[in-house]
This record gives C-alpha cells, sequence and structure tokens, in this order.
C-alpha cells in the first residue's frame, strides 16, 4: 500500500505542475478543434496534427491482427489507416506490460511516453484508477454523445456506470460479440434422441416456454444406459445458474427506489419460489454443474452459462476440430419463463468482468481531441451495418439463424445487472448462499434474512 501511496502522490504533483504550467500556456496555444461542434466522422475536416493516441489492451491481436486473417481485421486496420492519413492522428496499440492500474500510476510518475489515452480491459481491472481521479467520464466529454448507441446498450454496460456517470464503453457497432451469462442453448441432437417434436423456439412462439414445461422437458431428456449420460440441464456453476433463474421470475438481487436507495432484494416470496424449483430439479438429478464450454459432447439438452464460450470460440478450443458452433446444431432461446417473470425475456445478466473501453485522464491527448477520435473510432467498419456483431454471429455461428439471432439480440439488451462489484465480499455471502440452497441443505427466508444485514450495510458504504 505503501508503494501506491508514494505513485498516488507522485501522480498528484504531476498532474498540479501541468494544471500550474496551462494556465501560464493556454492563452499562447491555439485549439486544434473548435469546441462547439459535434464532432463525427462526417464534420468538418478534422486534423490532429500528428498527435499520438494510445490504445492498451490484453487482446492486440484482436485490435490489430495480421492483414488477411479477419475480415474485421482487415476493416480495423484501414480504419486506422484512415485516421492516420486523413486525420493526421498516430494510432499505437499495445499490451499491457503489468496489471493495467499498476502500468497507469508507474508510466504517469516515471513521464513515460506509454500512458495510454483508451484502456480496454474487464470492469474490476480499472476501479482502482478510477477512484484516483485518474479517467474521464463520457458524460463530461464535450465532443461524445452519451446517448450514442456507438458506445453500448445501457444494460449491457451496466458495469461502467460509477457513481451515476458513464466511464465505460463498448464499440456495439463492430463485430466485437458481446458476452452474457444466462444464456440458455439447447443440442438439437439430444431433442432428437428423447423424442421431443416441438423445438424452443416453437414453444417460445407458443407462449408455452414456462419452468413447469421445461422440467418436463428435463426429465425426458435425463437418462442413463451403462456409461453414458445424459442430463437435461448442464450449468457453469450455482451461481449462474441460481442468477439466470432469480432473474427470469422477476427478482432483482438489489432494489432500487426512486430515490436510488440500494436494498437486498432477496428477502421475496418471488425469490424463495425460485430456489424451491431449484432444489427440487436437483434433487430429481435432473440438473448437473459441468463447468464452462462443455456443451459439445451432446450429453446434455439444455446448458446455461456464459455467452462466450458459444459465440466467440470454435470447436478447435476443445477437440481440435475446425467448424465453428453453427455446424453442431445448437439453440440459442431466452431461459424459460417463472410464474412471476415477464415472459419471453429471459435471465440475462453481466458481471464486473466484462471488457469495457476507459478513458484515462493522463495519457497524450485532451480530453475533448479524445472524444472526437473516439467518435470516428467506434463508428461502424465499412462494409457493415450498425451492431454488425449480430450480423456476424448470424452468418458463422447460429444454427437456427434469426431465429436464434432475435433471442441473443434480446437477451444482451435486456441483460440485467448482478452488483458483484460494488458489494465486494457480502457478494460472496449471496454466492455461497446459492449453493446451500440448489443444493437443499437450507431454506430461503432463513438463508437470505441471515445476510440480509450484511448486504444492506455493504450497499450504505
Amino acid at each position: 500500500m505503501r508503494f501506491y501511496s508514494i505513485v498516488k502522490k507522485t501522480v498528484g504533483i504531476i498532474l498540479l505542475c501541468t494544471m500550474i504550467f496551462s494556465l501560464f500556456s493556454c492563452a499562447a496555444e491555439e485549439e486544434v478543434f473548435d469546441r462547439d461542434l459535434n464532432m463525427g466522422r462526417d464534420s468538418s475536416i478534422v486534423d490532429f496534427e500528428g498527435q499520438k493516441l494510445n490504445i492498451m489492451t490484453g487482446w492486440p491481436d484482436e485490435w490489430k491482427p495480421e492483414s488477411g486473417f479477419t475480415s474485421m481485421g482487415d476493416n480495423l486496420i484501414a480504419r486506422y489507416n484512415e485516421m492516420e492519413n486523413k486525420y493526421n492522428l498516430k494510432i499505437n496499440i499495445y499490451k499491457n506490460p503489468v496489471a493495467y492500474s499498476t502500468h497507469i500510476m508507474t508510466s504517469v510518475a516515471a513521464g513515460t511516453d506509454d500512458v495510454p489515452d483508451i484502456v480496454d480491459c474487464h470492469a474490476n481491472e480499472i476501479y482502482s484508477i478510477y477512484e484516483m481521479d485518474m479517467l474521464f467520464a463520457y458524460d463530461d466529454v464535450s465532443t461524445i454523445d452519451v446517448n450514442d448507441e456507438k458506445w453500448g446498450n445501457k444494460n449491457f454496460i451496466r458495469y461502467g456506470y460509477f457513481d451515476g456517470k458513464q466511464y465505460g464503453a463498448f464499440p456495439y457497432h463492430w463485430e466485437f460479440m458481446p458476452a452474457i451469462l444466462g444464456v440458455c442453448m439447447w443440442d438439437d441432437s439430444v431433442l432428437r434422441d428423447a423424442g421431443i417434436s416441438q423445438s424452443p423456439h416453437e414453444m417460445l412462439e407458443s407462449g408455452t416456454w414456462t419452468w413447469d414445461n421445461f422440467e418436463k422437458l428435463l426429465e425426458q431428456a435425463t437418462y442413463e444406459d451403462g456409461d453414458f449420460k445424459v442430463v437435461g440441464l448442464g450449468y457453469g456453476n450455482d451461481t449462474q445458474l441460481a442468477q439466470t433463474v432469480l432473474f427470469s421470475n422477476g427478482v432483482q438481487i438489489i432494489n432500487e427506489n426512486e430515490n436510488g436507495k440500494a436494498s437486498f432484494g432477496l428477502t421475496d416470496e418471488k425469490a424463495y419460489k425460485a430456489f424451491d424449483w431449484l432444489a427440487s430439479l436437483n434433487s430429481k438429478k435432473i440438473i448437473k454443474s459441468l463447468g464452462y464450454g462443455q456443451f459439445n459432447n451432446h450429453e446434455m439438452l439444455f446448458f446455461v452459462g456464459e455467452s462466450y464460450y458459444f459465440t466467440h470460440m470454435t470447436q478447435t478450443h476443445i477437440d481440435g476440430d475446425t467448424p465453428v458452433y453453427k455446424h453442431d446444431g445448437y439453440g440459442f432461446i431466452t431461459f424459460p419463463a417463472g410464474p412471476d417473470g415477464e415472459y419471453g425475456l429471459g435471465g440475462s445478466y453481466i458481471t464486473q468482468g466484462r471488457r469495457l473501453n476507459w478513458l484515462v485522464d493522463a495519457g497524450p491527448m485532451q480530453k475533448d481531441d479524445l472524444g472526437v477520435a473516439m467518435n470516428i473510432l467506434f463508428e461502424p467498419l465499412e462494409g457493415t451495418n450498425e451492431k454488425a456483431w449480430i450480423d456476424f454471429l448470424e452468418r458463422n455461428v447460429f444454427y437456427h439463424g434469426s431465429k436464434d439471432k432475435e433471442m441473443f439480440l434480446k437477451m444482451v439488451e435486456n441483460t440485467k445487472y448482478d452488483w458483484s462489484s460494488p458489494l465486494g465480499s457480502a457478494y460472496s455471502k449471496i454466492t455461497s448462499a446459492f449453493t446451500s440452497l440448489i443444493s437443499g441443505r437450507n431454506t430461503p427466508s432463513a438463508a437470505f434474512e441471515a445476510i440480509e444485514s450484511t448486504v444492506n450495510e455493504a450497499l450504505n458504504k
């Protein structure tokens, strides 16, 4: 902690000196841009006068892959070339050499030229920089319209909001796929083997995609034949399943009133119903925790987990084959509705482990210049439409085409927030309760009443 204290003081001195210097020099400097303009790709001529835009990421090969590797990569390279040649801006993309916060603080303190303007990282990896007041809020950049969808759907980027302002953004119009949890998938081959004639999509359309009918499917699909076993529902872990089911029954883990005050939301009959149901499914042995990325073995009818393992990966990562999941007959659908949930909405949600793009208040570029650069950078790429990622998934991943596409888009744009980041250690109390309830070792009322005061104390800090 002493190291960070020293760095923080050093950063403060540097920033103070910079501010003092700017007071004397600003009268002599000429602004590169007219700050009253709403700068975008169709604005009047923009000249960055050779400034450098530093982008630090843990995934440099995604931001700037080799030419000819992917169409999106080639389009990104074209965008960088356009920004360098047309707008006179130098793009510098590099991998974080150490932890993001450590690199930013030490680089600022040392005065090196590799302080990032943009950081692409998970929300929980940047929070300490926010606490040191070293991030720009998108709301405070005059050249950025925070209501523009290019920065991401508001539900999906909820983890990019700190104290009511937006600090993180997602390239929502590129082919970078959003990753969410609570996605429900099924296997067509297991569906046929179980003698189930109606698909989940058809059930959703007919109004029968509900918990009770879902349970019947799980019972019908679960069987054991020697060493070969099929389970009705596989899932990543207890927390993923519990939160998906809670959200599908209209439960909020944390309730917020009109004044923004938050309180624990699981001491509620709707939450109790969710865990009574899950404990019943577990006792029937028709659900099983199978970890991550385990849906390609055709040993379960449904899987609930993180979309990343299905939208971002091919089978090359698992069994050495090359086709993507589109060739395996997997379907995407919202989780079935509970008795108190909104029909068809599902239980998708996001966690603090989502990648967003953060603007650093210490990089080479001035705040409003950085906003202009971001506007240009995050526009749809050449030859693609807005939300290009969903078209990419329909072409390359989704087996059932537009039906899977419609479902996944609905899940992304109606995703919920699990509060794991602001709750801190209190969140582990909640997840421990989830496991005890699914296993039937505790009752919902006893489990949640025991931790209610702890969670509320964490919210009120």
